[in-house]
């Protein structure tokens, strides 16, 4: 079975994806021309591994 990252990497427009799974919290580098937070969150929510997720989305903090 494929790991979170596995699946996540499989995304067109993913480029980079971090997971702590204590925390069961996913940080994902993605380009919003190619993707949407929601749809990231959507394939996390479903996807069936040896840890569940809930995914909701969060936006990075701004650069000041």
């Amino acid at each position: 079975m494929a790991s979170v990252k596995e699946v996540l990497a499989k995304v067109d427009g993913v480029s980079e994806v971090a997971t702590d799974i204590p925390t069961k919290e996913a940080r994902i580098s993605f380009d919003p021309a190619k993707t949407e937070p929601e749809k990231l969150a959507k394939i996390l929510t479903d996807h069936e591994g040896e840890h569940d997720f809930t995914a909701t989305v969060k936006e990075a903090p701004s650069a000041s």
